[in-house]
């Protein structure tokens, strides 16, 4: 058999592969990402980060943002974030609102800062939602869940931020 011969006969049966992965539904995509004993697998990124070796006060690290989605199905997305010294500022984290309240959220939360404590030492993630409705999404309940303690109030109390110390994603 020839080498031309040997690769097109792997790829019909990459090809025939394929056609038989099974899809997971939405509830398989959930189920898989909740039980998942490494989340951040899930995770892929938008755009590109600015880095340096480690953040400092002068130069922080803008990270990509990124979406949970597994085949096909997004499950949540974080955005704006940045490092400065060993706290991480977040603008905004959200799953699609007919998902809320499944856990997805408090599970993406916690692999995320899991993740930024490896890689860049934090110590803290300041949540800076930027949402406009914030009050009426439930924000300030979820920030509360994950253990978060509320900050400064801003525009006339219609959105707060909310201070999380690495203690409470640990557990």
């Amino acid at each position: 058999m020839t080498f031309r011969h040997r690769i097109q006969e792997l790829v019909s049966k990459f090809t025939s592969l394929q056609r038989k992965r099974t899809l997971l539904s939405q509830e398989g995509a959930i189920e898989l990402f909740l039980s998942s004993s490494s989340p951040e697998v899930w995770f892929s990124y938008r755009g590109t980060a600015i880095t340096w070796p480690l953040p400092t006060e002068t130069t922080p690290i803008f990270l990509s943002d990124l979406t949970v989605r597994i085949q096909g199905h997004t499950l949540g997305y974080i955005e704006r974030a940045h490092i400065k010294e060993t706290t991480a500022v977040i603008g905004h984290i959200a799953v699609p609102p007919h998902l809320v309240r499944l856990g997805i959220g408090k599970r993406l939360a916690k692999a995320y800062a899991r993740q930024l404590e490896t890689l860049y030492k934090i110590d803290e993630i300041i949540f800076k939602e930027d949402n406009s409705n914030f009050l009426q999404t439930g924000y300030d309940g979820f920030f509360l869940s994950l253990g978060a303690k509320p900050l400064e109030i801003h525009k006339n109390e219609l959105w707060q931020d909310y201070q999380w110390n690495k203690r409470y994603w640990q557990s």
